[in-house]
């Protein structure tokens, strides 16, 4: 199954971009997903598993917050969209 990725901030400069796009099997969880971003974007996972473990990046599945839902066991499907979400400041 193909899951697309979406990237803000200093996360899109550390993957080159702001769209990746990985093909998963079928059943794939969040986890399964960070664990093939290790492998294309090692810099990056540098940076976003202690942020996620942290709660200061959200991971968004198809517009719901994991945390909310079954955390890194969240399930993706096919067209699935996983947007990484930086914290935001203003004022």
């Amino acid at each position: 199954m193909r899951v697309r990725v979406q990237l803000f901030g200093a996360m899109r400069e550390l993957a080159g971009g702001r769209d990746a796009h990985f093909t998963l099997s079928d059943g794939a969880c969040l986890q399964d997903l960070l664990d093939g971003m290790q492998k294309r974007f090692p810099e990056l996972m540098v940076r976003l598993r202690p942020s996620l473990d942290t709660g200061y990046v959200a991971a968004l599945v198809d517009g719901r917050n994991a945390v909310l839902a079954e955390g890194m066991k969240t399930a993706l499907g096919d067209g699935s969209t996983v947007v990484f979400v930086p914290p935001a400041a203003g004022g």
